[in-house]
């Protein structure tokens, strides 16, 4: 699942006080490979995968 690449990611930094950067300078592509339509695509598959880690967003 594509949600575990970005929570691996979130875990890993997290303790390293790692902050997120999510937007289209950054990515073009939803978690799932579909090109986002706009930002909101991409905060939203990072709001999921902070909530899959129990994280507040």
């Amino acid at each position: 699942m594509a949600d575990d690449k970005i929570a691996t990611t979130i875990s890993r930094i997290r303790p390293l006080g790692g902050h997120i950067r999510v937007g289209f300078e950054n990515n073009l592509f939803t978690v799932n490979g579909s090109l986002a339509s706009s930002d909101a695509d991409l905060v939203r598959d990072t709001v999921s995968a902070l909530q899959c880690l129990e994280l507040r967003p």
